[in-house]
């Protein structure tokens, strides 16, 4: 294998999207919540620019970085891109020893749906994502500005197919199958948050998972904790956004990091994953 890694794949929800980082900057940090296609491209590049995928690559001394994080964004959804673009890399001749994949994984209760009508502008700021339209448990018109037939599909899918169990047991399996499918090609993995972001489901449904859990490979799972002079280091334990929370990292108005937590981030990960012996 060899040690030069050209490609930077990362993906997740609004932490690796890098939400509310425009807000450090004048002109844009107005502009996160607007509607308007070519502003949220806009955005989207900035935040690009400044969230911890972009401060790996840089680390790493990469050529390529694709930062495929949404806000809101399910595990499903990291997990099919992933496939998706590995994939796509693959089969145009991309050298999987030269790739590396980081996927931060997030609250096992998203979902999407696919929206597509005659008429009807489903496009994202991220082309990967048109006509993919975000479910959550929270959905209101004043939070997500969402109309109707959104809130409709929400409380159909959360009352009467979401189950909590189920989707314990689909995210282990999500985990599983990703890094499965990564070794088995070549491709070198970090997924952070995997298990402690859902640890409390996982823990309360552990006669279903617990016969799973021993295949996930150590080292490419792990989170980050304290070691003691305000310093972290990683193994089962606090969140990217329970560090953020403990670090006193800069945060947005809505609390997500700004650019200084995400360069700590990116520095972490790095950590890890050298010692893991990932990179």
């Amino acid at each position: 294998m060899t040690d030069v890694i050209k490609t930077l794949y990362a993906n997740g929800c609004s932490f690796t999207e890098g939400k509310e980082l425009e807000e450090e900057d004048p002109e844009l940090r107005l502009a996160g919540s607007s509607k308007d296609i070519k502003t949220q491209l806009l955005v989207r590049d900035y935040r690009n620019k400044k969230a911890w995928p972009s401060h790996l690559g840089k680390i790493l001394g990469v050529d390529t970085v694709v930062n495929a994080g949404r806000s809101g964004g399910s595990n499903a959804r990291a997990v099919r891109m992933a496939y998706d673009y590995v994939c796509s890399y693959l089969a145009a001749g991309g050298e999987a020893d030269e790739l590396l994949v980081c996927l931060g994984f997030t609250d096992l209760v998203r979902t999407e749906r696919f929206e597509s009508m005659p008429g009807v502008d489903v496009r994202s700021d991220a082309p990967f994502d048109d006509g993919w339209g975000l479910m959550k448990t929270n959905l209101s018109p004043q939070k997500h500005g969402a109309n109707r037939a959104a809130l409709r599909a929400n409380r159909l899918y959360y009352r009467h197919l979401f189950r909590e169990e189920q989707a314990t047991v689909t995210y282990v399996h999500q985990i599983l199958n990703m890094q499965f499918a990564l070794s088995s090609m070549g491709v070198r993995f970090h997924f952070h948050d995997a298990l402690a972001t859902n640890a409390e489901p996982i823990a309360r449904f552990s006669f279903l998972t617990q016969h799973l859990l021993r295949f996930i490979r150590p080292g490419v799972h792990r989170s980050v904790y304290s070691i003691g002079h305000g310093e972290m280091g990683f193994k089962d334990g606090h969140t990217f956004e329970e560090w953020l929370v403990r670090s006193g990292a800069p945060r947005a108005s809505a609390q997500h990091p700004l650019s200084e937590a995400h360069q700590i981030w990116a520095t972490l990960l790095h950590s890890e994953m050298k010692e893991s012996g990932i990179v």
